[in-house]
């Protein structure tokens, strides 16, 4: 969320804090004591934009566009610029880039000759300014948003020391700086902690923190008049609040105090009545919403929806509504999904006059429900997901007023609707000693000390011999602060951790087990690392789409019960679909890359449960067969050494890899690693090369392997060992670790078998065979083993190999 600290003026005195202190340190001290402050974004900067009082305009002679206009930034010569945009000449008071001005990057003011006339710099409009987002129709006229006595005296002044007009309290005028500073506060994951989605509420923190006064936002109460006609039809709303006016014009959007504030927030700004909603739910938190009550058929009422009923929402977007949603409906049906985003049909245009304003406290799981259910996520969702207080929507109504009377509309509602269910408040009071706080703390606090601590933040207490009652302020009472630990919490961040000694940790203490499986992750994780494949992170969740690019059976896949978005709906039965859709996007860039993903894919079994595995899965782009067979090789090496490895060609059919170009890999009777190219089929429905590597292996089988193939240790045997080198011919598809395995185990003296060299050549070698040399060695235990011995084994060897068609190459 982005704070301007000229919004958290209205309620403490920042500017004092910043005169101690830079921004800096002030975000750093915030960071550390409340939420973390991502990033500082100053508004303003250049001093050298400044105020200048226009004396004539006149058309360019060379352009039926430009004008020549010739206006004063100080008390000496005037000075000419051409300006092209046509409200320049209904201006009187405009913003003059000087000479040297740099705007931004790309944009730096110099004096300059446009088509014969000198144009001695620029005058500007509110995005040159970057006081707007989008281009701005003209340059900005200053004093259609300041009067024209402070621009009198402001000529030749900085732009941005000028103030704009900001509603205060109770119809009093609060100003407010163009030149502004905004934190953007990480508060995303700040669950516990609604308060801090408002400037009111980051305010009170930064009052606690520096000791400053807060001036709590409590407009007065509206005057009793008639009811307005709602009603509350489930139990999914703890207070609502609805008020009618009446002859209240809406209007385009204006730059002013508002408006100012609400972009520095990052928020557009479209109408008045828009804008009020949007200011509102950033000053104090609540959302609201704004209805054309022209528009509204019969009663208002915030119901269940019913089952299959529709809403055109004002994204552009129709959604289905079950029984679970909660609508606010009029008699033709719903108008707004309740706490998440209103209708199309309601919707606030320029020819509004009657307008209901809106701010109900929802059920926060109820909206967090749908909202995920129906893919929306807004700034209302957001806050209502962290269960907002139910005193706050009557609070919100009060400073309405404010906001009308500033805009000229009548500050007190034609009609009202109010609604509170008090079995929901929770009214909610802590009972710890000092001496519970202080051993959490690890710090000795003196009593005077934790009562200022948490007075300054709003809580009400009592102490009675070292015993304390604390009652917790409602802002804090939804989901936050109820027991005494979270008491500790809110001592020791505002005492400072920085402030508590380390001690440590004493006692006994029993080291957990190692978890083999992760263990063994680790390792195939260094392994990787180490042949340059890099690790990466993608989804649990697949779709339908993504499955039917896999051929997987859409009738196995299991469905999430309360997926978030669409491509969430379904748990995968692969990561290959995510790390293909990668391939994708790296391919744009690069040739050669290797990356793999180690998380669960989840099916089912044949007995129809769900079930989860965690696989190792790996892509390849650039790479050939014989580097990953390799990369392969080695893997079955490091991982089991004792057991020969077996590559077979028995991938399954319809699956992800190329039926002739690919392998699984046999360690004893287990196939644990699958890998080849992908079938042709899968690389042009993601739109990769067909020459694109897979590699699969499932980890929970390696590792059982790993472990019953561990080495087993003997004494050393004294005597020479013989090796001889022979060479077969053989069927190319024999697997050689087949025959690896049948000649080790042929006779007690054959120490071990490996592969030195394997030879194709249809030209020496007859086609569809290979030509296999193998290391054997020999050893005897309890003597030197003689040639005779040697060669027996030998004629063995070949004797029983012929047997299979495997013949001796001579």
């Amino acid at each position: 969320m982005k704070i301007p600290l000229s919004w958290i003026r209205r309620y403490t005195d920042i500017d004092a804090i910043r005169s101690e202190i830079n921004d800096t340190s002030l975000a750093h001290t915030y960071s550390i004591r409340t939420a973390e402050i991502d990033d500082i974004i100053h508004i303003g900067v250049p001093d050298s934009v400044v105020v200048g009082k226009i004396e004539s305009v006149r058309a360019h002679s060379d352009s039926d566009r430009l004008n020549v206009v010739t206006l004063h930034t100080d008390k000496w010569d005037p000075r000419q610029i051409v300006c092209g945009a046509p409200n320049v000449r209904n201006a009187h008071y405009v913003a003059v880039a000087l000479p040297g001005t740099k705007l931004r990057e790309d944009l730096e003011i110099q004096r300059s000759q446009i088509r014969g006339e000198t144009s001695d710099g620029m005058i500007c409009s509110l995005d040159e300014l970057s006081l707007a987002d989008e281009r701005a129709e003209g340059i900005l006229i200053l004093e259609e948003c300041i009067d024209e006595t402070t621009l009198e005296k402001s000529i030749g002044k900085p732009v941005f020391d000028l103030t704009l007009p900001f509603p205060g309290r109770d119809g009093e005028i609060f100003f407010v700086p163009l030149r502004t500073t905004v934190f953007e506060i990480d508060n995303k994951f700040i669950t516990n902690r609604p308060d801090l989605f408002s400037v009111e509420g980051n305010a009170r923190e930064f009052a606690a923190i520096f000791r400053q006064d807060f001036i709590a936002d409590d407009p007065k109460q509206i005057a009793e008049i008639s009811e307005f006609s709602a009603k509350i039809e489930t139990d999914a709303v703890q207070s609502a609040h609805f008020m009618l006016y009446e002859n209240a014009l809406t209007r385009k959007s204006v730059f002013d105090g508002v408006t100012h504030l609400l972009h520095a927030s990052g928020i557009a700004t479209k109408y008045t009545h828009v804008d009020i909603t949007n200011a509102i739910m950033t000053e104090l938190g609540q959302p609201m919403h704004a209805f054309d009550y022209e528009k509204v058929r019969g009663m208002i009422r915030i119901r269940k929806a019913h089952d299959g009923e529709t809403i055109d929402a004002l994204n552009g977007k129709t959604y289905t509504l079950t029984p679970d949603d909660v609508v606010i409906a009029d008699d033709s049906g719903p108008i707004s999904i309740a706490g998440i985003m209103g209708g199309m049909s309601t919707a606030v245009t320029e020819s509004t006059t009657r307008v209901v304003y809106e701010a109900v406290c929802f059920d926060a799981t109820t909206v967090r429900r749908t909202a995920q259910r129906l893919g929306i996520r807004t700034d209302a969702s957001t806050r209502y997901e962290k269960s907002l207080d139910p005193l706050l929507p009557e609070r919100a109504t009060r400073r309405l007023g404010d906001y009308m009377q500033f805009y000229g509309y009548d500050r007190a509602p034609a009609k009202t609707f109010h609604f509170l269910d008090t079995t929901k408040l929770r009214d909610i009071t802590v009972s710890c000693s000092h001496a519970f706080l202080t051993s959490r703390i690890g710090a000795d606090i003196s009593p005077e000390k934790i009562h200022d601590i948490l007075v300054r933040l709003w809580f009400g207490v009592t102490e009675n011999t070292g015993n304390y009652e604390i009652r917790v302020p409602s802002w804090r009472a939804t989901k936050d602060v109820d027991i005494p630990e979270d008491i500790v919490e809110e001592i020791a961040r505002h005492y400072g951790y920085e402030h508590i000694e380390p001690v440590a940790f004493s006692g006994d203490f029993v080291p957990i087990p190692v978890d083999p499986l992760v263990h063994f992750q680790h390792r195939l994780r260094e392994f990787f690392c180490g042949k340059w494949v890099y690790e990466v992170y993608t989804r649990s969740f697949s779709y339908p789409a993504l499955d039917a690019k896999l051929w997987l059976d859409p009738s196995r896949a299991i469905a999430v019960a309360n997926a978030y978005s669409e491509e969430a709906s379904l748990m995968r039965r692969t990561a290959a679909g995510m790390l293909f859709c990668s391939v994708a996007d790296n391919m744009r860039e690069y040739d050669e890359f290797a990356f793999y993903d180690i998380g669960k894919s989840y099916f089912h079994t044949e007995n129809d449960n769900p079930s989860e595995r965690i696989f190792l899965s790996a892509v390849f782009s650039g790479w050939s067969l014989k580097g990953l067979r390799t990369l392969i090789d080695d893997l079955a090496h490091t991982f089991a050494p004792n057991i020969p490895p077996v590559i077979r060609e028995d991938i399954p059919e319809n699956s992800i890899f190329h039926p002739n170009k690919s392998a699984r890999l046999h360690l004893g009777d287990t196939a644990s690693v699958s890998f080849g190219r992908i079938h042709p089929e899968r690389a042009r429905a993601f739109e990769i090369s067909t020459e694109t590597l897979y590699l699969q292996i499932d980890i929970a089988l390696l590792l059982f392997i790993s472990e019953t193939s561990k080495f087993h240790y003997s004494p050393i045997i004294r005597f020479p060992t013989i090796d001889r080198e022979l060479d077969f011919i053989m069927d190319a598809r024999t697997p050689t670790g087949d025959i690896e395995r049948e000649i080790l185990d042929m006779h007690e003296l054959i120490r071990s078998v490996s592969v030195i060299d394997v030879y194709e050549d249809s030209d020496r070698i007859e086609t569809g065979k290979k030509s296999v040399s193998f290391r054997i060695r020999m050893q005897e235990e309890d003597g030197t083993i003689t040639d005779e011995q040697a060669l027996a084994i030998q004629d063995r060897i070949v004797s029983m190999l012929s047997v299979r068609g495997i013949l001796l190459r001579t």
